[in-house]
């Protein structure tokens, strides 16, 4: 269980590192939601990629665990209609591939007080199933018991300059160090 725990904290983690403040949410002041250094992904490099949006608006990522739930970070959550978008790769185009889903649940962790930490999760349910396609996938998750070490490779649409307000239409793809969860306990 420690070693889901870490690998939803990791992800929790990068998925905050790489959510777009848009006038939905109060961008860190640390700089964290940005992807300086990334480099453009390519078309369904990252089928479990999804956009949580409102009012047609890209405010933060997530990842598709089954056909109806997805799991993104806690300070993610806002007031009103979300709607979880999948298949997306350019944020400025409409495909076909992509797939709406409203949200109709949004489940925060119980220790979640705020700000980055191990409890920045939270599962979003959406109101009906994705339909699996080359386009739009599951992670895939590590098995129990699995330490991963190294680096990991983050996806998403955060700000990729350390100017404010610099985000792309096209998703972002870095590679990051794996950090022990003994680092942060």
């Amino acid at each position: 269980m420690r070693s889901f725990t870490f690998v939803f904290f990791l992800f929790c983690l990068l998925q905050f590192a790489f959510s777009k403040p848009n006038g939905l949410e109060t961008p860190n002041e640390s700089g964290s939601e940005r992807i300086v250094g990334g480099v453009n992904a390519k078309p369904n490099e990252f089928p479990y990629q999804i956009s949580l949006q409102k009012y047609e608006q890209h405010f933060c990522g997530g990842s598709i665990i089954s056909e109806t739930w997805v799991v993104t970070a806690a300070h993610c959550k806002i007031d009103g209609d979300i709607v979880v978008v999948a298949g997306d790769h350019d944020l400025s185009k409409e495909t076909g591939r992509e797939q709406k889903r409203n949200v109709v649940l949004f489940i925060v962790h119980e220790g979640f007080q705020g700000g980055v930490s191990q409890d920045d999760i939270a599962l979003v349910k959406m109101h009906e199933p994705l339909n699996f396609d080359q386009y739009v996938k599951p992670i895939n998750l590590p098995s129990p018991h699995t330490y991963p070490k190294g680096r990991a490779v983050a996806s998403g649409w955060g700000s990729i300059s350390r100017q404010p307000g610099t985000y792309p239409d096209i998703l972002q793809k870095t590679s990051m160090p794996i950090h022990p969860q003994s680092k942060f306990s």
